[in-house]
Order: structure tokens, then sequence, then C-alpha cells
């Protein structure tokens, strides 16, 4: 129960919370002190009804949402999802008198992003705002906000470039240079695996008699998505794959047997190197092999369920690479 008072010339608003007693100065007027006991009330009683949100601290919501990410995303995923959440948590530490989870406002999170324009590109900065938004919604899904605070921050424009791809000279250059990434490269290419699909790869996926791989989440890792999907190989992937020792449940290993992991970046950025190509990364061969799906004519459709793509915004931005599928579809009308 809440009650107020009169001390001297002030008024005084006098309750308890959670068993801590809690007064307040209120000031000289009568109205404002009566106005503040009934605020003070309906938060009480929306705080036993459970109404008001948890007095979580930011930091606690941090670790929690790192751990949901580690369960229910890639690890790149959740990686990258944490380089988010500690950055703006950082941040936020520093400007914030509170450290209360429901304490943060939209007005920090654009300050925070002013703080970020000048330090990263664009699209990272788009990227990061989005983190925040998915981190405030499972806040609010847990029962931790009622409102998402980045909800109306607005992104910043930025120019999306075309996907870099390689042509059939650049393919042939960077296979035969390859050397032992040979298998991995090829895979890639022909498939449009992301890299962890491919090195998740375990024979228990791979159909030789359909050539068809099945791409499945594990307990171990969590593919993009959370969905499986089939993707036909061709007769060359299929004798290359065959070829392959088989001392471990993964399809492709490291010279040792293990899986093939460690230093690929820094072995994949020497092949490209010797195949005199800039501007080439890992994810360049999953770009590769959805561009030539779609120059090739490709119904866009089925090339969304090739790559694995969620939605078919993804699948639009290599749209501009066949410019006569629209033309095709009318053409295909009976009448």
């Amino acid at each position: 129960m809440a009650t107020i008072y009169k001390r001297g010339n002030a008024w005084y608003l006098d309750y308890r919370y959670h068993g801590r007693r809690v007064r307040k100065r209120i000031g000289r007027s009568k109205r404002v002190a009566q106005l503040a006991l009934n605020d003070i009330e309906l938060k009480l009683a929306q705080d036993e009804a459970g109404l008001l949100p948890s007095n979580i601290s930011l930091a606690d919501w941090v670790e929690a949402f790192k751990q949901y990410a580690k369960t229910n995303t890639a690890s790149a995923t959740a990686a990258r999802y944490a380089g988010v959440v500690d950055g703006f948590a950082s941040f936020a530490a520093k400007k914030l008198g509170s450290s209360k989870l429901r304490h943060i406002s939209a007005e920090l999170i654009e300050t925070y992003k002013a703080f970020r324009r000048g330090k990263v590109k664009p699209r990272t900065l788009n990227y990061e705002v989005k983190v925040l938004r998915l981190f405030f919604n499972r806040a609010i899904q847990f029962g931790h906000l009622r409102s998402n605070p980045a909800a109306r921050v607005q992104t910043v424009s930025a120019a999306q470039p075309s996907p870099r791809f390689l042509n059939k000279e650049e393919i042939d250059n960077l296979l035969a240079s390859s050397g032992e990434l040979y298998p991995f490269v090829l895979l890639l290419l022909k498939t449009g695996l992301r890299k962890g699909e491919a090195l998740n790869l375990r024979w228990e996926d791979v159909d030789f008699e359909r050539q068809r791989i099945l791409v499945v989440p594990r307990d171990s890792w969590v593919a993009k998505g959370r969905r499986g999907r089939e993707v036909p190989f061709d007769e060359h992937v299929a004798q290359v794959l065959q070829s392959l020792p088989r001392t471990s449940e993964y399809v492709l290993t490291n010279r040792a047997g293990g899986q093939l992991k460690y230093h690929l970046y820094e072995k994949f950025a020497r092949v490209v190197k010797r195949a005199g190509l800039e501007g080439v990364t890992l994810h360049t061969l999953r770009h590769t092999y959805i561009s030539h799906l779609v120059m090739a004519g490709t119904d866009l459709v089925a090339v969304k369920q090739l790559a694995g793509h969620a939605g078919i915004q993804t699948t639009m931005a290599y749209a501009h690479l066949a410019p006569d599928h629209l033309e095709k579809a009318v053409s295909k009308l009976p009448y």
C-alpha cells in the first residue's frame, strides 16, 4: 500500500516494493503528490499481476541472448550476434546511469548508431541494427520488455553491390590452383553449399545412387535457416567424392584425416593468389553457383530452393542476371 504525507513544506510518497520501503520527496504541491500516488499504486498493481517488464539487467540479458543464439543458430551466426550485442552493451554501460534492460531507449540506440556510423560500413551498421531488433524482440517474448526500443530505429542508406561471381576462365584457373582443396572448392562451385554446410557434410548425407546431398542440422551444428534441403550434384562431383578416403564420418578431411576446418581461410587465400584472382572469398563460390544458375535461365523459385535461401528477396538480388526472365514467363501463356 502507498501513502502520501507532508513534512515541512514538502509532500512525500511512501510505499513498499518487494519488501523494501521506499520514500520519495515529491514537492510542495499536494495535487502532484496525489497524482504520483495514483501512478505508483497502478504500477504496484501491475507488478503484482505480472504486467510490468522484468527488472533484468542488460548484462544478464546479453548473456541469455548469446546462449539462445548459440542454441538456435549456426555457430558463425551466434558469434556475429555476440559481437554486436557485446559492443552495444559496452557502449550502453558507459552512457547509462542504469544497467537495466528496460531503460534502453530508441534515443540511446540512435546515439549508438551515430557512434558506429564513422567506424563501419553502412551495410555492417544496418546488420547491427537488425541484430539489436532481434535482441529486443526476444526480450519481449521472454517477458522482459513490453516494446522494442529498436523497432523504429531506421537503417542507413547503403548501396548494395552486385555479388561477385567467377566466369568460366576464372573457375578453371581456381580449380587448377586448388591443390588439396580441390574437392572442397569443386563441391562449393557445383552445389552452392555454404562453407559450414560443406565442412559438416557426412558420408551418410550423400546419396550416390540418386546423386543428392541432404543438408540437415545436427546437435553439434545448426544449419542456417535450421531447415534441411536436398541438393543435386553431377557425375564429376560424384567421381571426386567417391575417390576420397573414408577415414572419418566427415566427407571433407585434412591430410591427418580430421575435419577440414583449421586454417581454411589462409589456405584458400593462397589458392586465390596462385590463380591470379582478386576479390574472391569462399562465399564467392556460392555466388558463382547461384549466378550461373540464373544466367542459364533457371527459375528463380528453383534457385531459391537449391540455394536454401530463407526468402525469395535474397534470390531476387541475382534477378538482374536474367533480364529476360519476365518476358519468358509471359511467353508461356497459353492464349
